[in-house]
C-alpha cells in the first residue's frame, strides 16, 4: 500500500508553532514547507500552466486552524428521508480523485487542508452532546474527506476513537475507500466505532475511483477491523446504472459476505448518482473518458440532476433483495430519497423517524 505524501506543505502563519503541526511536520521532514498568511496565498505556488486546479491541489497539504464549528447536522435534502447524521469536519478535500465526486463543484479551495486545533473540538462536542443527553448522535468524518487516506500524517482515527470510545450517547462512523487501518487496529473502542467502507462495481472501481484501493483490499481491511471486534458498514453510494450493472454490484455485494459475518454489519446504504448541473462540464474536462454522464438524468426540485425514478427502482429493487438474502435482518436503506421508494422498495412504512431509530438501535 503506497501512503499519501504530499508535494509541499503550506502552513498558515497563526499555526506554525501549534503542537498538531509539529508534529506533521515532524513525519514530512523532507517535504518542502512554505509559510503563508493568508488561504489564498497559496495557490500562488500552483503552477501558473495547470489546466486542472483542483487535481492539481491535490498534491498539497495546507495545515490552518477551523475558524467556524467542526460539527454539524447533514443538512439533507428536502422531502427526503432524512438518516440523522452529523458530520464532523477535520479536512477537507481527498486525496484520491473519484470522476463522479461532487466536492469538485462543493469546495472552492484544491489544497487538501488540515484543520489542526484539534484541542477545540473537544468542549464542542462536549457541549453537544451534554445539552441533549437524551439524544443518541451518530457522527462521522467522511462527508468532506476520506476518513482514513491520510491517518498516517494527522492519526485522527487514535484521537477521535479513544474519545468516543467513552461515549454512552454517540458512536463515530470512520469511512473511507482506503486500507490505512494500522492506527486502529489495537485501540480500545468498546463498540462505539464503526468502521465504514464505500463500495462500487469493479468496473467503476477501477475507472472511475482514480487512485483509490481495491475492492478486495477493502474488504479485506474491513475483516481484519471485524477481526478487532468493530462494527463494519458499507456504502453503495453513489450506484452508477449502466449495462449489466446490476450483475456487477451483486458480484460485489457477495464478496462482502466472503469477508464479514452479517451479524457485525452496522448497516449498508445504496444511494444513486446525484449531482449538481455542473459537474457535468467539470467530468467532461477532467476526465474526458469516463462515460458516467452519458446516463438517463433528470432534474429534480432540489437542482440536481439523478437517474429516471423507473431505473433507481429496478436497480435498489434488485440490490435490496439480493442483500436480504444473506440475512433477513440486516439493516438496508437508501441514501437521499423519498419516502415512496423505500415504502415500495421494502414494503415497510418509512419516514425519517422510524430509520433514524432503527439506525440507533443497531449501535447503541
Amino acid at each position: 500500500m503506497k501512503l499519501y505524501k504530499p508535494e509541499k506543505i503550506f502552513i498558515d502563519k497563526a499555526v506554525v508553532n501549534h503542537p498538531e503541526t509539529l508534529t506533521i511536520l515532524n513525519k514530512l521532514k523532507d517535504v518542502e514547507k512554505i509559510v503563508v498568511t493568508e488561504d489564498k496565498d497559496c495557490l500562488d505556488y500552483l503552477p501558473e500552466n495547470s489546466s486542472d486546479t483542483f487535481g492539481e491541489g491535490k498534491k498539497y497539504l495546507y495545515l490552518t486552524r477551523q475558524k467556524g464549528n467542526f460539527f454539524k447536522p447533514c443538512p439533507c435534502t428536502q422531502k427526503h428521508i432524512c438518516c440523522g447524521y452529523n458530520f464532523i469536519n477535520l479536512v477537507t478535500n481527498c486525496n484520491y480523485d473519484c470522476t463522479y465526486c461532487i466536492m469538485q463543484t462543493y469546495l472552492n479551495f484544491p489544497l487538501i487542508r488540515v484543520f489542526v486545533n484539534i484541542e477545540d473540538f473537544y468542549p464542542e462536542m462536549d457541549k453537544v452532546f451534554e445539552d441533549n443527553p437524551e439524544k443518541f448522535y451518530r457522527c462521522g468524518t467522511g462527508e468532506l474527506t476520506d476518513s482514513l487516506s491520510i491517518d498516517h500524517i494527522t492519526e485522527h482515527s487514535i484521537k477521535l476513537i479513544k474519545y468516543f470510545s467513552q461515549k454512552k450517547n454517540a458512536i463515530l462512523e470512520l469511512k473511507t475507500k482506503s486500507v490505512n487501518i494500522e492506527n486502529v487496529l489495537d485501540l480500545e473502542h468498546n463498540r462505539r466505532i464503526v468502521m465504514s467502507w464505500s463500495l462500487n462495481s469493479e468496473k467503476i472501481a477501477s475507472l472511475d475511483e482514480k487512485g483509490a484501493t481495491t475492492l478486495k483490499e477493502r474488504l479485506m481491511a474491513a475483516k481484519k477491523c471485524e477481526e478487532k471486534g468493530y462494527l463494519v458498514s458499507f456504502h453503495f453510494d453513489p450506484v452508477i446504472i449502466y449495462d449489466d450493472c446490476i450483475e456487477d454490484y451483486k458480484h460485489t455485494i457477495k464478496e462482502i459476505f466472503d469477508h464479514v459475518k452479517p451479524e457485525n454489519i452496522a448497516w449498508i446504504s445504496i444511494g444513486s448518482l446525484r449531482f449538481m448541473p455542473e459537474l457535468s462540464n467539470i467530468m467532461r474536462s477532467r476526465f474526458p473518458e469516463s462515460n458516467i454522464m452519458f446516463g438517463e438524468f433528470i432534474t429534480g426540485e432540489d437542482r440536481k440532476k439523478r437517474y429516471f425514478k423507473k431505473l433507481r427502482k429496478k436497480v435498489y429493487g434488485e440490490l435490496y433483495d439480493y442483500l436480504k438474502s444473506f440475512d433477513a435482518k440486516l439493516l438496508v436503506y437508501f441514501c437521499m430519497e423519498r419516502q415512496s421508494i423505500h415504502e415500495e422498495i421494502t414494503g415497510e412504512k418509512m419516514n425519517s423517524k422510524i430509520l433514524q431509530d432503527r439506525m440507533d438501535e443497531r449501535v447503541r
